[in-house]
């Protein structure tokens, strides 16, 4: 059996992003200065463009971390082939189905690399 070429991949993969309906904001995880008391403040900078993506909120699922902790996530998220995306990262929803949104989802667990795109388990973040 033949693995795909370069020009099915690239087929597969623009197909994919065209079916992405949302929109979001990849809010990386950084440290910034430190606080009074020392402690280095955590923060998740809008930085990046708004980019393709899609919300399935009705696949909640467990997930278990690196060190072995089960968390229950409250959907997944699909993104573009190639886009970085860390464990300690948010993502904000901006536009849900043409619809303008404003909803902040925290990663949990690995991002899932696949042939296509980027797969990520996410819980909703109360802010």
């Amino acid at each position: 059996m033949s693995g795909l070429n370069t020009e099915d991949l690239a087929y597969l993969r623009a197909t994919h992003e065209e079916m992405l309906p949302d929109k979001c904001i990849i809010c990386p995880y950084t440290l910034g200065e430190q606080s009074d008391r020392g402690k280095l403040i955590e923060s998740w900078p809008e930085t990046a463009d708004e980019i393709a993506c899609g919300l399935d909120t009705q696949r909640a699922t467990e997930v278990m971390l690196s060190d072995k902790t089960v968390i229950k996530a409250h959907g997944r998220i699909r993104l573009p082939y190639g886009t970085s995306v860390d464990a300690r990262d948010r993502i904000k929803i901006t536009e849900r189905y043409g619809t303008d949104d404003s909803v902040l989802y925290e990663v949990v667990g690995p991002a899932m690399k696949g042939v296509s795109g980027v797969l990520v388990n996410v819980v909703k973040v109360q802010v």
